[in-house]
């Protein structure tokens, strides 16, 4: 059981790692384009944080 919620953390925070490497390459590609780039920057941060905040949530769910 504890392996099991060591690896779904593990998985988890990679994967929030990449998620918010590719949305941050993706939108700064589009930073000649779009000119609300600040404003997707912070939309960016926002939605990472809060899937971080998520995983932690679900983490502290399974170990309580």
């Amino acid at each position: 059981m504890f392996l099991v919620i060591l690896f779904s953390s593990l998985s988890c925070c990679l994967f929030s790692v990449v998620f918010f490497f590719f949305f941050f390459f993706f939108f700064f590609v589009f930073f000649f384009v779009l000119r609300h780039f600040f404003f997707i920057l912070f939309f960016v941060f926002f939605c990472f944080f809060f899937y971080v905040f998520l995983c932690v949530f679900i983490l502290f769910f399974f170990f309580f």
